[in-house]
Parts: C-alpha cells; structure tokens; sequence
C-alpha cells in the first residue's frame, strides 16, 4: 500500500494539470485519502507505528493544503 502511495503522489500527479491548483487538490484528496484509510484499519502491527503514519500522512495533508492556498494566492493577484 505504501509503494501504490509513493506511486500516486509521484506518478500520478505529475500528469495532473501540471502547475495548477488542481494538482494540489487532487493531491491533497488522495493523501487525506490515506490517512483515514490507516487510522481506520491500523496495519501495523504496533499501536506507535500507527500513529506514526497518521501522523505523517496528516502532515503531508497539510502541507498540500498550504500549496493549495498559496498558489491559488498567487493566481489572484
């Protein structure tokens, strides 16, 4: 499941509208995406290594959201 992530997050969005907020937005869905799917099946076999990717997916959320933000900023103006 983690290489289809890498895949997807790499592969995928470089073929979505490159350089428009709906890369990021498609992004950003896709790594929330995630992040519920492994808070709600918890697929490691500690609790520590679970929370740990949730809360890796939900910093890179975050950060997508940010890119969202900005550059839908910079297309305003």
């Amino acid at each position: 499941m983690l290489l289809t992530k890498k895949c997807v997050l790499t592969g995928l969005l470089v073929v979505v509208s490159p350089g428009t907020p709906l890369q990021l937005v498609v992004g950003f869905l896709f790594t929330v995406f995630y992040m519920m799917l492994v808070l709600r099946t918890s697929p490691y076999i500690g609790d520590h290594e679970d929370i740990l990717s949730f809360l890796t997916s939900f910093s890179l959320s975050m950060t997508m959201l940010a890119g969202v933000a900005k550059i839908t900023d910079a297309n305003a103006r």
